[in-house]
């Protein structure tokens, strides 16, 4: 143990047990406490600004250019939503749904998409989950599927 007034100068390898590995000993050397002085006040005045409440950032929307391709949206009517899933049809590791509101689709677009539009929609959240086949030996990617499930409303089109 180190006496209080060695507590912030320089380690040797005489301060260090005789229990701990030698492997580690640059490790805890590397590790060592920086002692309260040398803390640069610019890092003692960022400590103590209030954060931003997140209703202001406006990092918390988020918004895509997609191309909603009709062969991959499902229509959930009771839900009031288009599911859009792009590249359903091609073995991946890692599948995203959109889930966009469907009032604000038809109210964009006209009408339901009979051909490929673009469009700008808003993302509200995002969810991320992994979904393991129910057949232990069906072909799945090691740990699973990854899916991702963006909900959001349609902006705009883009012409």
């Amino acid at each position: 143990m180190l006496s209080p007034e060695r507590k912030w100068s320089r380690l040797t390898p005489a301060d260090i047990p005789d229990s701990v590995d030698t492997m580690l000993i640059p490790l805890f050397l590397a590790c060592k406490a920086t002692p309260p002085s040398a803390v640069p006040e610019a890092v003692k005045r960022l400590s103590v600004v209030a954060p931003v409440p997140l209703e202001e950032a406006e990092l918390s929307v988020i918004r895509e250019t997609i191309t909603l391709n009709p062969d991959e949206i499902t229509y959930d009517e009771p839900a009031g939503t288009l599911v859009f899933s792009p590249g359903t049809r091609v073995r991946s590791a890692h599948y995203t749904h959109y889930i966009l509101d469907l009032d604000s689709a038809v109210a964009v677009l006209g009408a339901r998409p009979a051909e490929p539009v673009v469009v700008v929609v808003e993302i509200m959240s995002v969810e991320d989950g992994v979904h393991l086949p129910e057949e232990p030996l069906a072909a799945s990617p090691d740990g699973g599927f990854r899916i991702t499930n963006k909900t959001g409303r349609v902006l705009s089109a883009v012409k």
